[in-house]
């Protein structure tokens, strides 16, 4: 793995333990279909929650702003496939949730993001 590889997966492990506390369940991790890719799939008492995950190794830009409108509809589309390939999730709310990860030294800053982003369909 390089190091962009190595923050990517730490910041994934920090943000499946965070939403492990708050009693979700992970049930996919790096779900890859084709060119679809979603970070984390989670499950709770209100449904299916798609987590974006952003880390970053400096505080100047907060991870969660980056994931703009054509990240977002990327996510969209992947959770799709997701559910088209998973159909025990497909009655299911879904949910499109963010979770910022920022690394500086030995500090790690979590920002979570319930409900982030409502698709668009037009």
């Amino acid at each position: 793995m390089n190091a962009r590889q190595i923050t990517g997966k730490a910041g994934e492990d920090a943000a499946c333990r965070l939403l492990e506390e708050r009693g979700m369940m992970i049930i996919a991790r790096n779900y890859r279909s084709g060119h679809y890719e979603l970070d984390i799939v989670a499950l709770d008492t209100e449904g299916v929650h798609i987590v974006e995950v952003r880390t970053r190794l400096d505080n100047t830009v907060a991870p969660s702003s980056t994931v703009d409108r054509q990240k977002q509809a990327k996510v969209v589309a992947a959770a799709k496939r997701f559910l088209s390939e998973n159909e025990k999730f497909a009655a299911y709310e879904i949910f499109f949730d963010i979770v910022g990860v920022t690394i500086v030294g030995d500090d790690t800053v979590l920002e979570y993001i319930p409900k982030a982003f409502i698709p668009l369909y037009v």
